[in-house]
C-alpha cells in the first residue's frame, strides 16, 4: 500500500482537477499507472499488488481517506533519492471514502497512519481493499 497525502503534494494522482468533487475516472485497465517512494522495500514488490490511498482534508476538516487506484507492480526503477514504481492496474471510477468503513481506523493506527510505502496484506481490513479491486476489475474487463 502506498499513501498519498494530496494537500501536502499539492495534486491528486493521475489527476489535473484540484477539486476532489470534480474527479471521475476511466473505467479501464490500464499499463501506465506509478507512485514514488523513498523505501527501497518497494523492489521486492515487484509482481505484487499495490493499493493507492490518498488523503485531502475534507469538509469537516479532518482528513478524509480514498481508496484511489489498484495495480500490479511491473517495475521499479530508482531515481536518485526515490524509487518509481510502475504497474498495470485502473483508478476507481470514484475513489472509494474509507473513514467510515469498519475496521478503517485500526487499519489506519496499524499502518502508522499512512507514513509511507508497507505491506499491508496480513491486515484483516486489505480483504476489503481486495474485495473493491475485484468487483471493479471485473467490472471493468467485461466493458472492455
Amino acid at each position: 500500500m502506498q499513501y498519498h497525502n494530496a494537500d501536502k503534494m499539492g495534486y491528486f494522482p493521475d489527476s489535473d482537477s484540484k477539486d476532489f468533487d470534480s474527479i471521475k475516472f476511466e473505467p479501464a485497465i490500464r499499463n501506465n499507472l506509478y507512485f514514488f517512494t523513498k523505501r527501497q522495500m518497494v523492489e521486492e514488490a515487484i509482481e505484487d499488488n499495490c493499493f493507492l490511498i490518498v488523503g485531502t482534508r475534507g469538509r469537516k476538516k479532518k482528513v478524509d481517506f480514498y481508496l484511489w487506484s489498484s495495480f500490479r507492480i511491473d517495475t521499479v526503477k530508482k531515481d536518485e533519492n526515490r524509487y518509481n514504481a510502475y504497474g498495470t492496474g485502473f483508478n476507481f471510477e470514484q475513489p472509494i471514502l474509507l473513514n467510515e468503513l469498519p475496521g478503517f481506523n485500526e487499519f489506519k493506527s496499524a499502518c502508522a497512519n499512512f507514513v509511507t510505502f508497507q505491506n499491508v496484506s496480513k491486515h484483516q481490513f486489505s480483504k476489503l481493499l481486495i474485495k473493491f479491486a475485484e468487483n471493479a476489475s471485473s467490472a471493468y474487463a467485461k466493458r472492455s
